[in-house]
């Protein structure tokens, strides 16, 4: 319960970031299908996450509560699937205590806390490898297919959420050689395969689908091997974050963008990591029999997560994204079971760990101190936990923005907008590279429009403010030379000449024009000699200013498709750079 209040505690004052808005956009817009269930999301497969996230668009588009309620239930599923584990293969007793400290309170698992996209894939991994751990242990004790069957189950769970839950089936594998089998490596490896042939070739069947499903319909980028990453990604994941994170690390954060978070442990205290690391699984290996299994699977563990961040994000970003614990949330757990797996018999195990009759390490250890160690590691992990969801807590410029933009949007109705685009620590660039204010507009006012030519023309301030827009020009129209209208339009169309060219890119126009009654009339960035860009609309009868965007470098301004039986007079042609003007609202 400490650990759940804690989380809510984490999940409540976090908000969307980043991926929570692409997610939330496909909700909206997509009907719950097959397809959307199956349809990707930066490379990750996860149809259990689409149904998360319906589940939290039912509580309302852009609810934090509502989805903040789904993640806390997961939370409290986690720490009672963790408690069932530990309870099922070791018993009750206090020796469960200290991996069940250690994972609850470790600030690896925050990013899926916090983070609602992480939490998506994560949440459900960790579910399904707890159980499937606590499912297969019942399987090869009492051989009821009941348990096979709900370890598939759980394997399958695991899967929709991430693929990384196909690592749970070697972890699986090892559980069986390694405890459930005696005798030599080769005699072991013979009879695992006689009795488990049927369960090698179904979880054998499911990886083979899965992988080619994703090598069929689920777009991957998958870049040259880079082996000169592979030792510095090694060292700070592994040596630093790793390393820091599982006794409660590593109290300091990099963060070069808010709420971006990475491990930025002191030297001091990585090497004092290392030192309890190396105690911790020295003193197991010199007072128990067969403790070193526990670690060889944890070991392998992790060098899977290693190369899985090597071959895939790495190398878009370096060596850096080995301090980001999102990458590892489920080493948690299983530093968690291989703890336990060293210091504790794992019932009806032949293989299980057992004081040596002749221990290497003679001095007793009170059980008090492994019982302090574990609660000096959860208080470390719970201020390392506070000090990075306060990045979260304080980064606010997503959730004050939309929350500015909806309120407006909802007092003013659907309105023609500018696309000036959304600011940097709104939604970053690299999420929605493209049409980036469209798409959260329409989630908010889908009656709204983006127009590249409108009268009434509003924008979105950097605040999220409607505001009518205004244009700071940087070239105007040379003045007309009939008084009182300025460049006459007769016969239908006009060129009318800039005091200086500007250059290509995109650009908007602010035209002051007279018009008896409505026409039709397009707008080219250029002349007849040189086209350019040129956008279509309809002239309003009266005096009025028509907005219209161009991408293009040009000298001049062509109005043509006026109707050629009235006459048009235009005052002025200002082009520059959208600002906000007098506020909508």
């Amino acid at each position: 319960m400490v650990h759940t209040a804690f989380r809510a505690w984490a999940v409540l004052g976090a908000w969307f970031q980043e991926d929570d808005f692409e997610l939330l956009r496909l909700s909206v817009q997509e009907p719950l299908t097959v397809d959307y269930l199956m349809t990707p999301h930066s490379g990750h497969l996860m149809p259990l996450g689409r149904l998360l996230i319906d589940l939290s668009v039912a509580g309302g588009l852009f609810s934090w509560p509502a989805t903040a309620a789904v993640t806390i239930a997961f939370q409290a599923a986690i720490a009672l699937a963790a408690v069932l584990m530990l309870r099922t293969l070791f018993g009750l007793r206090w020796g469960i205590v200290p991996p069940l400290l250690v994972f609850l309170f470790s600030p690896m698992t925050m990013p899926a806390t916090v983070w609602w996209a992480a939490a998506l894939n994560q949440l459900g991994q960790q579910i399904g490898l707890l159980c499937a751990v606590t499912c297969w242990v019942l399987y090869e004790r009492h051989g009821r297919r009941r348990w096979s069957a709900l370890t598939l189950a759980s394997v399958g769970l695991a899967l929709a959420a991430d693929i990384r839950g196909l690592a749970i089936l070697p972890v699986l594998a090892a559980i069986s050689y390694g405890w459930f089998e005696s005798g030599g490596p080769l005699e072991r490896l013979r009879s695992l395969t006689r009795r488990r042939s049927a369960a090698a070739v179904v979880t054998g069947v499911v990886a083979l689908v899965t992988i080619a499903y994703y090598s069929a319909y689920v777009p991957l980028i998958t870049p040259e091997p880079d082996w000169g990453l592979l030792g510095p990604l090694a060292s700070s994941m592994l040596g630093t974050s790793y390393a820091t994170g599982v006794i409660g690390g590593p109290f300091q954060w990099l963060t070069p963008q808010a709420p971006a978070a990475f491990a930025d442990p002191p030297a001091w205290f990585t090497h004092l990591a290392w030192v309890v690391i190396a105690g911790v699984v020295a003193h197991a290996c010199l007072t128990r029999r067969r403790a070193g299994r526990a670690w060889a699977l944890l070991l392998g563990y992790l060098v899977v997560l290693l190369l899985l961040l090597w071959s895939s994000r790495a190398p878009f970003v370096g060596a850096v994204a080995g301090t980001e614990y999102r990458y590892m949330t489920d080493a948690a757990a299983m530093t968690a079971l291989a703890l336990a797996l060293a210091y504790l018999p794992l019932a009806g195990a032949p293989g299980t760990s057992e004081p040596r009759p002749a221990p290497y390490f003679t001095p007793r250890v009170p059980v008090a101190v492994p019982l302090a160690l574990a609660l000096a590691v959860a208080v470390g992990g719970i201020f390392s936990s506070i000090t990075f969801t306060r990045i979260w807590h304080d980064f606010t410029p997503p959730r004050d923005y939309v929350g500015a933009l909806s309120t407006r949007l909802a007092q003013t109705g659907p309105v023609a907008l500018a696309d000036t685009g959304l600011p940097l620590d709104v939604v970053a660039p690299i999420i929605w590279s493209q049409d980036r204010l469209p798409r959260l507009v329409g989630m908010l006012s889908p009656g709204s429009r983006f127009l590249d030519a409108a009268h009434d023309l509003a924008m979105v301030d950097d605040s999220g403010r409607l505001t009518y827009a205004e244009v700071r020009p940087v070239s105007r129209a040379r003045p007309g030379t009939v008084r009182d209208c300025g460049w006459r339009v007769r016969d239908g169309s006009v060129r009318v000449r800039l005091d200086g060219p500007v250059p290509e890119r995109s650009w908007w126009m602010r035209i002051s024009y007279l018009a008896p009654r409505e026409s039709p009339v397009t707008i080219r960035a250029g002349s007849t000699q040189s086209p350019g860009a040129s956008v279509s609309t309809v002239l309003r009868p009266g005096l009025h200013q028509l907005y219209a965007r161009v991408e293009a470098g040009f000298d001049s301004v062509l109005l043509f498709g006026i109707d050629p039986s009235i006459t048009v007079c235009v005052d002025s042609i200002d082009v520059g750079d959208l600002v906000p003007g007098a506020p909508l609202t």
